[in-house]
């Protein structure tokens, strides 16, 4: 059984573990859109997000929509951009070569919700998803390792991020790589990032902050000297 098949039971358990989560709205069935292209990239990349967007459609996890899904499809650019050329700072493309490139790079991430009861919300307090994060914990933890990434993007949940793993120790213990506005760690041999949510629109400096701002949390690639994949 390949990583898609046990991840499609996982959920599927998870669902049927928490049938409170699909009452009204359905179950947040989130991951990878395309499996093949997401394996195929170097370095596979994670955006770890809050709870479901409005209108959330089961089987489209990777549906390009707005200011989130254009901003995940930058940085998810700009992480493989740094990662081949390291050291270097990236001239991102124009917005109209960017929507072109939005097409193609879309299905080469993945998505992971921390809360998979969908609501319908524009937004959920912290402590609602960090309760999410703490509960289904064992889940969370298990979707990761089948989805295996190299990077994560941490996206305005940081702390959601350590509630799922609060319990490694040793070796599966974090290590700062870059702190300054924005950090990096070290965990599980991936590389973590603490970031901005992609829906955040209200910087100051609008996109180009987000870029810098990422840029800085990679010391412009140069933190990819610290992993052998």
């Amino acid at each position: 059984m390949d990583r898609k098949q046990k991840h499609g039971q996982l959920l599927d358990k998870w669902k049927n573990e928490r049938p409170e989560y699909g009452i009204k709205y359905p179950f947040c069935q989130d991951g990878p859109s395309d499996w093949d292209k997401y394996l195929q990239e170097i370095p596979k990349t994670l955006f770890l997000l809050k709870e479901p967007r409005l209108e959330y459609t089961p089987g489209e996890p990777n549906y390009i929509y707005g200011q989130k899904g254009h901003n995940m499809v930058r940085w998810s650019y700009l992480i493989k951009q740094l990662y081949q050329n390291r050291g270097s700072e990236i001239k991102m493309p124009d917005d109209w070569t960017l929507k072109t490139l939005s097409e193609h790079r879309y299905h080469h991430f993945a998505e992971i919700e921390l809360k998979k009861r969908n609501d319908e919300r524009s937004k959920s307090s912290d402590g609602d998803i960090w309760t999410y994060a703490k509960n289904d914990a064992h889940f969370l933890d298990r979707q990761i390792e089948l989805i295996d990434p190299q990077v994560i993007v941490c996206c305005g949940n940081f702390y959601g991020y350590c509630l799922i793993f609060q319990n490694d120790a040793g070796t599966n213990q974090f290590t700062t790589l870059v702190k300054n506005e924005k950090q990096s760690y070290k965990h599980r041999n991936r590389l973590i990032i603490d970031f901005n949510h992609p829906s955040y629109s209200q910087i100051r400096g609008g996109n180009a902050t987000h870029i810098r701002l990422l840029h800085l949390a990679l010391d412009n690639g140069k933190v990819f000297d610290q992993f052998e994949w």
